[in-house]
């Protein structure tokens, strides 16, 4: 049996949950008659390389930085919450989107901000669910 480090782990469950999302959204568009605003399949298939790759960034620099890599098993840390620190990365996140809506186009980047602001609304939605589902 290979044993697998938690980053490993957490990159296998990420690059598992992209693919799925990959196919959700190509089934969905293919029966769908409205145009979304994004073209979700499309960037999966062109960026999900990418993110993974930046995704393994951060995990390697948070195991240098904190001498660590992120528990998963209540055996690794016990005092660790990843939902709650994930709550709080989603606050965070909603910051800067928020920031960067306020802005608008002085600094954009060539970033489409109707795509940021879509993307604030999701991330929005997702961390009002995520602290209704921590306060029960």
């Amino acid at each position: 049996m290979v044993h697998l480090t938690n980053n490993a782990r957490i990159l296998i469950n990420i690059k598992n949950h992209i693919n799925n999302l990959e196919l959700k959204e190509r089934e969905k568009s293919l029966l769908s008659e409205d145009k979304p605003t994004i073209n979700f399949s499309s960037y999966c298939y062109d960026y999900k390389e990418n993110l993974l790759d930046d995704i393994a960034d951060r995990l390697d620099v948070g195991a240098e930085k904190y001498h660590e890599e992120v528990p998963i098993d209540k055996a690794d840390d016990n005092e660790r919450n990843n939902v709650y620190e994930s709550y709080e990365e989603l606050c965070d996140t909603l910051v800067y989107l928020s920031a960067a809506l306020l802005r608008k186009k002085e600094d954009s980047n060539n970033v489409d901000m109707k795509v940021i602001n879509e993307l604030f609304q999701n991330i929005l939605r997702s961390t009002i669910l995520l602290m209704g589902e921590m306060s029960k």
